[in-house]
């Protein structure tokens, strides 16, 4: 997990970097299907392609996110985690 002043925000740091969502002015939005931006270990050369979607209802307004992403792996070295 990360918090800010505007919010939480959940990450998996176990095999990939995941976001699972999170809460913002005391609304939730869990993903149904989380983003994962990489998995472990991703070596030198590597792609990763992830699809992920959302949805969650304020009042009568229903909002849904989905989205694609694609990360490659250019360089070598260490990264630095959210909560370290």
């Amino acid at each position: 997990m990360q918090a800010n002043v505007n919010g939480e925000y959940y990450y998996g740091t176990t095999d990939s970097l995941t976001f699972y969502g999170g809460m913002e002015d005391g609304f939730s939005y869990p993903y149904s299907d989380p983003e994962t931006y990489f998995p472990y270990p991703f070596a030198l050369g590597e792609t990763w392609a992830d699809s992920s979607s959302m949805s969650y209802t304020v009042s009568v307004i229903t909002v849904i996110r989905t989205g694609s992403l694609e990360s490659s792996c250019t360089a070598t070295g260490s990264i630095t985690l959210p909560g370290g």
